[in-house]
């Protein structure tokens, strides 16, 4: 098919059907026809627009920065937005460039951050530095690290965490002095660090540092709100929570279990039992040192040193042959025998002072001092009360004297008000629901009246003007029949023509309807 073929079918078509058209219809058909390529254009325009999805939100704008860089080399449109969103096109892949990003270290909790890795990428450029060069490298690469870790909380936004890490000397411990670190960190909007979370961040920064304890740990928001202080205080009245709760456990404890045996003998709701619970929470340390003297005669005690001396005497003459023969030696001294000989010892021993050394701690913690608990009876029977005592004391292991009975009616008034109270509520409830459940069927059946009397009116009208136009037709066809009998008479057509502009004038309605139906009918 040629474009003359194509041609003379849209001329045809025109001579056809569009020309014997009216002005009314014409206008109608070309508005349509221009409201469909306007739809359509628009339709086009709108598909042919790219759309954007968000590839990341709340990021630091350095962070944001550098994904943006990346993207470029990448070659990927963006759109950047408020609160570091970046937006790709929906034809990327976003979970494959999100990939991307995060290979490239932009994307996580140590987005940005350079950690660990620091040191191993200046391998080969360590090699020349100082001991003074390393450290502060490997302060750097150490909060890093725990800034990454400190932004994986989920009301941080983004950390910062200083430190001040003394150089390493020969010093003795006692001498060195500690580090300290102070942490920046920016919370998300109507977000806010706990209590627990702030002591978190202290311990994870202490930990991680050697020799640094949670008080040199110094935690400020971007508010300069000193959270750091905060540590002490929860931890106080952690403890003093923990010691509140034990204590209302314990008492709970003895509650039930008297209630469970009472519940049985009387009846729930014929009992009620009230404890009282001292905790006990002293902590005792005693140091004793004993001194034990030397007893000679069980020869006890701690030797410090020992000496003996012993020396050997003689009060004889010596005696010999005179001359230098005698002196030539060997000699031998020849005592007379007259002579003595005498011996001497003497031994020194020093004792130390023994000492014994003992250290007790007496540790009480939560052992329960005192325990009182009352019972009260919804009864006025008071024979009862000293078994009822004894069976108490017994059963929570205390004395008779800590536990109290007493039997008196007990006041229902409340208990009787509150069951009123919600059968009123029900049956107002009740009432509610039947008016709402009335009213919608009284609507209901309205409308339901409403659309019947409407058809039925409707039908009674379409079957009088179906009669009309069947007496109509009737009467035509009858005068039609004469007229081919018999030329008409011009008065008879007056009179018949006037009586039907006399029936429009009267009943428009009724004749529009004859005439729908006979177009219907053709």
């Amino acid at each position: 098919m040629n474009f003359k073929d194509v041609w003379s079918k849209i001329k045809q078509f025109y001579n056809d059907r569009f020309k014997p058209l009216s002005t009314n219809q014409k206008i109608l058909w070309i508005s349509l026809f221009a409201g469909i390529i306007v739809v359509f254009s628009i339709l086009i325009y709108i598909n042919s627009i790219p759309k954007y999805v968000v590839l990341v939100s709340n990021i630091s704008d350095t962070n944001a920065g550098s994904i943006i860089n990346d993207l470029q080399k990448l070659g990927i449109p963006y759109k950047a937005g408020p609160n570091g969103t970046i937006y790709i096109p929906a034809s990327q892949n976003v979970y494959e460039v999100r990939m991307k990003l995060a290979t490239d270290g932009l994307l996580g909790p140590t987005a940005g951050v350079q950690g660990y890795s620091l040191l191993t990428n200046n391998s080969l450029a360590s090699l020349g530095m100082t001991s003074f060069d390393r450290q502060v490298e490997y302060q750097i690469a150490l909060a890093g690290e725990l800034e990454g870790s400190i932004d994986m909380l989920s009301p941080v936004q983004y950390s910062k965490v200083f430190l001040s890490l003394p150089k390493y000397t020969y010093y003795v411990p006692g001498q060195e002095e500690k580090p300290t670190a102070s942490v920046l960190v920016v919370l998300k909007p109507n977000m806010q660090l706990s209590q627990n979370q702030i002591l978190g961040i202290a311990n994870l920064v202490a930990g991680a540092v050697g020799n640094m304890s949670i008080s040199d740990v110094k935690i400020v928001d971007q508010y300069s709100n000193v959270l750091s202080n905060e540590i002490d205080l929860s931890q106080n009245a952690m403890v003093a929570t923990s010691k509140l709760q034990l204590q209302q456990m314990v008492e709970k404890y003895y509650v039930s279990k008297v209630l469970g045996v009472l519940y049985n003998v009387f009846g729930y709701g014929n009992v009620a039992v009230a404890a009282n619970v001292q905790l006990d929470w002293q902590q005792i340390t005693e140091e004793n040192k004993t001194y034990v003297p030397y007893d000679a005669k069980n020869n006890t005690g701690v030797i410090s040193n020992q000496q003996q001396q012993t020396s050997v005497s003689s009060n004889g003459v010596p005696s010999g042959p005179v001359g230098m023969a005698s002196n030539i030696p060997p000699t031998y001294v020849s005592t007379n025998p007259s002579s003595t000989v005498s011996s001497y010892s003497n031994t020194i021993t020093n004792y130390d002072v023994s000492q014994v050394y003992q250290k007790i701690i007496n540790d009480k913690s939560g052992d329960i001092k005192d325990l009182t608990m009352t019972v009260f009876l919804n009864s006025t029977n008071t024979s009862l009360i000293p078994t009822i005592q004894s069976a108490v004391a017994m059963s929570v292991g205390a004395s008779t004297s800590n536990i109290k009975v007493l039997a008196m009616p007990f006041n229902n008034s409340a208990e009787v008000m509150a069951q009123k109270a919600l059968q009123q509520s029900a049956e107002a409830q009740r009432f509610r629901l039947i008016v709402i459940y009335s009213i919608l069927l009284s609507i209901l059946l309205t409308v339901a009246i409403f659309y019947m009397t409407v058809r039925m009116r409707r039908r009674k009208k379409i079957k009088e003007v179906e009669e009309r136009r069947k007496r109509i037709e009737a009467e035509a066809a009858e005068i039609a029949k004469k007229a081919q009998q018999v030329e008409p008479q011009n008065g008879e057509m007056l009179k018949l023509e006037n009586n039907v502009t006399a029936w429009i004038d009267k009943d428009p309605e009724d004749v529009a309807q004859i005439i729908k139906l006979w177009i219907n009918k053709e």
